[in-house]
């Protein structure tokens, strides 16, 4: 049996965590990594046996459409799982394990993951959806054995649904079963049985006999009363068959020619005539298929509801069954009243970086129409989940934000990981890697000014924030006023330059609009240098009669040369921020003069 007994679990999982303590100290912490596992090799055979090849639910293995009671647990998502050539990869919700599956091959298959990890359960003595955690492959082992893979049910494929009550995070839900023994299979008994919902999509469709038959899964013909109650039931205008097929479409070929028909009232629309004459129909029985459509079946009647577009718009249709023309099914199917959640003004805040390179992160946000919504998820590039976070807590901080390596890093905000309520960021990345003083400042907008004097002249300096003033060494500031820096600047024309950061060179009419620009003294260079002279890289020595001297600047080597003193070689002289090393005379017609 498939059904999970908690008793018979929990007692399999103490007595191999008893035996792994007695047999091997180290076993968990060996196990606390990415680990080659049978258990995982063994749980996805199985759940590739209720999947279709196009990643879809197979209706026939999944009587309940609920994961837990039809395979037998669900991952508590994220979880690292390994391939067979040692790549990694997280998978961040069952959809994303799927895709993992049916897109393996013979050469490139998941082979191991990562311990510990946690996963939902159905508990038949609480009657509750419980999440434990596997901590080691002796756990996982107990946990596949308890499912019973082996020994499936065998149940008949009548549709005779029956429902039961269950507790899912303090929350009660419905499980709906095909029928008593799915149900059976899973633990349940006829004490459990409940009245299942009375409120459903059949119940919006009008009592009028005007018989419909669709082809089911298994090939079966099956009729309904009437158009809505078959699209109630999942089908839609292109499952609908004659009544009395006999399955001779098998030899018709697959070009599309569509072809109609009307029967009891009902526009059949065929894949071409192959299909139709299969049916019985000739080409006497064709009609335009553009005169008529699904629409014109459903009554005519205003009963609004409402769906959710792509494009995350609200749509009314007059009735559901005009919804259900449109492709839409009663899980799309939302309160008319119901607005798009959506994320609203976000901000981004860069904060101080850190000693590992990375740094401080604050994010805030307003939602609108996100009644009910209590999380937010985070996610970086290439839809990395950073985590959940609650809406309640912002703004949240993130501490420890790492580089992206790009010019500007990056975050996504989703709301419950509904597609059309998230939205993007993008910002400057800060250079966190060479960590100065300015690195760490944050970059929120908040000015600060200090006055300072140059040259007899009055300087007001203006810094972003007063982190950056700081950083330059000032702790007085000033009121800056409605004016800028450069507006304090004197209206004379005395030029300075200054090397910017790309090694040009950048003249200002004065050194109070260089200031304004974030220069200060020590970026100040000649605005027309000499590329033709030379300096000294001090300290040199110079000789006279085996007397040495040691000097350290040009007033000290021309007092040295008047009293007869010669250089000593080899001596280090600075060209154009270049050291080359000379070993003979200084001719200054090959070096060019002295730089002073």
């Amino acid at each position: 049996m498939k059904n999970i007994k908690l008793l018979f679990f929990s007692m399999l999982i103490s007595l191999t965590v008893l035996t792994s303590c007695q047999n091997n100290d180290d076993i968990i912490d060996d196990m606390a990594d990415v680990t080659e596992s049978a258990s995982l090799r063994s749980a996805l055979s199985n759940l590739e046996l209720i999947i279709n090849e196009d990643g879809s639910l197979n209706d026939m293995e999944n009587p309940t459409g609920n994961i837990i009671f039809d395979f037998c647990f669900d991952f508590v998502y994220p979880i690292n799982l390994e391939y067979n050539n040692g790549t990694t990869v997280t998978v961040n919700n069952f959809e994303e394990l799927i895709l993992v599956l049916i897109n393996s091959t013979e050469d490139l298959y998941i082979v191991g993951i990562e311990f510990p990890f946690e996963v939902e359960v159905f508990n038949e003595d609480s009657n509750e959806i419980e999440i434990i955690s596997i901590n080691n492959e002796e756990e996982f082992i107990a946990l596949i054995e308890s499912c019973g893979f082996d020994n499936p049910c065998d149940c008949p494929d009548v549709v005779d649904p029956v429902c039961v009550e269950i507790i899912d995070d303090n929350d009660i839900i419905i499980i709906t079963f095909a029928n008593a023994c799915f149900a059976e299979c899973e633990g349940f008994t006829e004490e459990d049985f409940i009245d299942c919902v009375t409120d459903s999509c059949e119940d919006e469709c009008p009592d009028q006999y005007e018989p419909v038959c669709v082809q089911t899964p298994n090939g079966e013909i099956e009729e309904y009363d009437n158009i809505c109650l078959a699209f109630c039931d999942g089908y839609d205008q292109e499952d609908i068959v004659n009544c009395d097929n006999d399955g001779c479409e098998d030899e018709c070929p697959q070009e599309e020619d569509p072809v109609c028909v009307e029967a009891n009232g009902t526009i059949i629309t065929f894949l071409n005539a192959c299909y139709a004459e299969c049916e019985g129909y000739t080409e006497e029985d064709f009609i335009d298929c553009e005169n008529d459509s699904c629409e014109d079946e459903c009554p005519d009647v205003y009963e609004p509801v409402c769906v959710l577009t792509d494009n995350g718009e609200l749509e009314e249709y007059d009735n559901i069954c005009l919804a259900f023309c449109d492709g839409y099914d009663q899980e799309d199917l939302v309160d008319c009243e119901n607005d798009e959640c959506e994320i609203e003004d976000i901000e981004v805040i860069i904060g101080e970086c850190n000693d590992d390179g990375t740094y401080a992160l604050t994010i805030d946000f307003d939602v609108e129409n996100c009644e009910g919504q209590q999380l937010f998820q985070l996610y970086t590039r290439n839809d990395t989940f950073i985590g959940d976070f609650s809406l309640f807590n912002l703004p949240i901080t993130i501490d420890n934000f790492e580089l992206s390596g790009f010019d500007n890093d990056y975050l996504k905000v989703c709301i419950n990981e509904i597609s059309e309520s998230c939205v993007e960021a993008e910002w400057l990345a800060p250079d966190c890697l060479n960590n100065s003083c300015e690195d760490n400042c944050p970059q929120n907008e908040d000015p600060v000014c200090v006055e300072i004097t140059e040259n007899g002249q009055t300087i007001i300096l203006t810094f972003l924030n007063a982190c950056y003033a700081e950083c330059a060494g000032y702790t007085d500031f000033i009121d800056c006023g409605g004016t800028s820096c450069e507006d304090e600047c004197p209206d004379v024309y005395d030029p300075v330059c200054v090397q910017t950061p790309n090694g040009g060179i950048e003249e200002y009419d004065n050194i109070c609009l260089a200031f304004c620009d974030g220069y200060d003294q020590g970026d100040l260079v000649d605005c027309d240098p000499n590329p033709n002279c030379y300096e000294y890289g001090f300290p040199i020595q110079m000789e006279l009669d085996g007397t040495y001297a040691n000097i350290s600047n040009n007033q000290e080597v021309d007092e040295y040369l008047d009293l007869g003193y010669d250089l000593v070689y080899p001596i280090e002289l600075i060209i154009n921020n270049e050291i080359i090393l000379v070993f003979q005379g200084i001719l200054e017609g090959v070096y060019g003069p002295r730089c002073d």
